[in-house]
């Protein structure tokens, strides 16, 4: 979430509420009891759309917030194609301090469960179409390393130079652009740059990030940050053994 300012928190948890199709909460069962207490919530993640809620003064907080931070003009305009694309969602996820690391997985597993059985079976024709992502924005917190610098570069492309395809096309004009796999080579050396600049403040968005397909450093004050990365369902699902294994629960 945009750091360090004020916004509309109570819209969201409106729309968290009402979206009964996506969203999954890890709970504990206190002692002498089967069942967790509506208030015993450890943690949550859900994904909203921004485009079909962009009226919404949450939304465009939210987006006015990235935007404004975002890096360089290039950086800009492809947060800002994100969010007026409508199958991208924005992942929001909190969770209280003493959630147990290994549940970690099995919330990112659960909201990729959701999301597939939302496009397929939602009620009506809208809800499905509002929760097929094609991507997720994940709003990671790092920190910057000693001795790096952020500065206007913080924007890539990533492993399969989602960045670079936007502007580029196939080889021409006597082979003076790029071929394919020359760019993805490039993005995923910017990507691993990037990623060499700051440390990730949780271990999940530090897996997540090795699989996006687009990424930006967001300025800000301090060696804290937030890096916004454009992650797939598919390439989330693929994440999911690494995760288990890095986070102490057997897939």
């Amino acid at each position: 979430m945009p750091a360090g300012s004020t916004w509309d928190i109570s819209g969201l948890a409106d729309v968290l509420s009402e979206q009964v199709e996506v969203g999954s909460v890890a709970k504990t069962i206190g002692e002498g009891s089967e069942e967790p207490a509506d208030d015993d919530v450890l943690g949550f993640m859900s994904a909203v759309n921004l485009q079909v809620h962009r009226t919404k003064l949450f939304a465009q907080e939210m987006r006015a917030s990235m935007l404004k931070r975002c890096p360089d003009a290039g950086a800009r305009e492809e947060l800002s194609r994100r969010f007026d694309d409508p199958r991208v969602g924005l992942i929001v996820s909190e969770r209280m301090i003493n959630l147990p690391a290994a549940l970690v997985p099995s919330l990112i597993d659960s909201l990729l469960q959701d999301i597939a059985w939302a496009a397929e079976n939602a009620e009506d024709k809208a809800t499905r179409d509002a929760l097929n992502f094609s991507e997720l924005l994940l709003i990671a917190a790092v920190t910057l390393k000693p001795g790096s610098s952020a500065g206007g570069n913080g924007s890539s492309g990533g492993p399969i130079g989602a960045g670079a395809s936007s502007s580029e096309g196939g080889a021409s004009g006597g082979g003076k652009r790029p071929k394919k796999r020359e760019r993805q080579a490039a993005a995923a050396s910017a990507q691993a740059a990037l990623f060499e600049t700051v440390e990730f403040v949780r271990t999940e968005e530090e897996i997540l990030a090795a699989t996006a397909e687009w990424q930006a450093l967001l300025n800000g004050t301090g060696r804290t940050r937030q890096m916004v990365l454009a992650l797939t369902p598919e390439g989330m699902r693929q994440a999911i053994p690494a995760l288990h294994a890095a986070m102490g629960e057997d897939a």
